[in-house]
């Protein structure tokens, strides 16, 4: 199937060990082919967010305004697994990859809602936003997201989308 889809690389280290005289630094046996040794490294997962360069615009709005709504996507989630708006706000920036703009990225205590701004530009040079409205809930304190993106390119704001 075409497009960037998330990834998981398994890494394994592979070297030769071989005797070397510790006062010259030359090898003790020079024919000696040494000893093969592995050693496992961490997965590498990646993903859309793995693409894309945090870059602040300065004006958030005229932005949005110029990119206009071709490419727009729109959707609103439920987060129960975060308890405060600081830590939904947190999260979905670091799953987008997106640079807060114009101080939005800080949550206000004791808020019930915050509006973030975010932008970016993903491999390729394709400018991309986002508007986000977090809320909480009055009747179970549960944290929604309402979510709008626009980029120069249908299919790079539905991945970005699928990042949450």
């Amino acid at each position: 199937e075409e497009g960037i889809h998330k990834a998981n690389f398994m890494n394994e280290l592979k070297f030769r060990t071989k005797i070397v005289d510790p006062n010259t630094g030359e090898l003790e046996d020079p024919d000696d082919e040494g000893d093969e040794e592995e050693f496992p490294v961490d997965d590498l997962e990646m993903n859309a967010a793995d693409l894309m360069a945090k870059v602040a615009v300065p004006n958030f709005r005229t932005a949005w305004g110029m990119i206009g709504d071709g490419a727009e996507v729109l959707d609103k989630f439920q987060l129960p697994q975060y308890k405060s708006l600081s830590e939904a706000v947190k999260a979905v920036v670091e799953f987008l990859g997106l640079e807060p703009c114009e101080g939005t990225g800080t949550v206000p205590s004791n808020a019930v809602g915050h509006t973030v701004f975010l932008s970016g530009v993903f491999l390729g040079g394709i400018k991309v936003l986002a508007r986000t409205l977090f809320s909480v809930s009055a009747s179970d304190n549960s944290i929604m997201l309402k979510i709008a993106i626009r980029s120069e390119d249908p299919s790079v704001s539905e991945l970005v989308l699928e990042c949450i």
